[in-house]
C-alpha cells in the first residue's frame, strides 16, 4: 500500500512489465509486513522494510531492512547500499518484536476493518482510503496478494483543511504524531508533515488533499478506536 493513500498495484504485473525491460523491482513492505504480503513471492527482486515501524512494533527503534534471494543480495555493497551496521542493542529490540509480530498484526489487521467498516458512512468523512476501497479492480489485487489488509487507515474529512484542528483536538486514545506501525494508535496529517514539501498541485496530483488524515491504529480494543474516532468526527462537523 502506497502512502499515505494505501492505494494498491498489481505486483506480479508491475514485476513482469519491469523485468521485459530489463528493470529491477524493488518494493517497500513497510505498510504491508511479510505477514500481510510477500512481494518476492510475486516477482520482486528486493524488499525494504522502515524496521522502525511495524518490525520493530513499539516506537523505541531506529533499523531497516533489504530482503532478496541469495545471488540478489550478494550483488549489494553492504557499505553503499546497507548503510552503517545495526546497533547492538537495537538487534536485540527488534529480535523482541520479531516473535510478536504475527500476533500484533491480526489486531491491526482487525482494528483496520473495523474502522473502516465503522466509520464509512459518517457524515464527516468524505472518502475512507484503505487497501482495495478504491474500485473492484484494487479488491480483486488485494485478495490475490494481501492475507489482511493491516491497520494504516486514512480518513478524507469532508470539512477539509478546516476540520482538521477540531478532529485532532477531541481524540483521547488515538495520539497525534508522525510516525506509525507501534502498538499505539497515532494520527498525522500528511500535507502538514511527511508530504508538506510538497505544493498543493504535486498533493492533489497524488490524491493527498489537505483535509485527510492518516491513521496508524494500534493494538487497542477496536470497538474502543472506533468510538474514539467517531466522537472526534462528530466534533469537526460544527467546525
Amino acid at each position: 500500500p502506497t502512502n499515505p493513500t494505501l492505494s494498491l498495484v498489481d505486483l506480479r504485473r508491475w514485476a513482469e512489465a519491469a523485468h521485459r525491460v530489463g528493470a529491477l523491482v524493488v518494493v517497500d513492505n513497510t505498510f504491508a509486513t511479510p505477514i500481510n504480503q510477500r512481494p518476492l513471492d510475486r516477482g520482486a527482486d528486493l524488499v525494504v522494510h522502515s524496521a522502525t515501524k511495524y518490525l520493530g512494533g513499539h516506537s523505541d527503534l531506529l533499523a531497516g531492512v533489504v530482503v532478496g534471494g541469495a545471488d540478489r543480495m550478494r550483488e549489494l555493497d553492504p557499505q553503499f547500499a546497507l548503510g552503517a551496521p545495526l546497533d547492538p542493542f537495537a538487534g536485540f529490540l527488534l529480535d523482541r518484536s520479531l516473535k510478536t509480530l504475527a500476533v500484533r498484526m491480526e489486531r491491526h489487521n482487525a482494528a483496520g476493518a473495523a474502522v473502516t467498516a465503522a466509520l464509512a458512512g459518517h457524515p464527516a468523512v468524505r472518502a475512507v482510503h484503505y487497501p482495495g476501497r478504491r474500485d473492484a479492480a484494487e479488491e480483486a489485487i488485494a485478495r490475490s496478494q494481501m492475507r489482511g489488509r493491516g491497520g494504516m487507515v486514512a480518513l478524507s474529512l469532508r470539512g477539509g483543511a478546516s476540520a482538521v484542528p477540531a478532529f485532532l483536538a477531541r481524540l483521547r486514545i488515538v495520539q497525534v504524531a508522525a510516525s506509525l506501525g507501534g502498538v499505539e494508535s497515532l494520527v498525522s496529517v500528511p500535507a502538514e508533515t511527511s508530504h508538506r514539501h510538497l505544493t498543493a498541485t504535486e498533493l492533489a496530483a497524488r490524491g493527498i488533499d489537505p483535509g485527510l488524515v492518516r491513521l496508524s491504529l494500534g493494538i487497542e480494543e477496536p470497538a474502543d478506536l472506533v468510538r474514539d474516532l467517531g466522537d472526534a468526527l462528530d466534533a469537526s462537523l460544527g467546525a
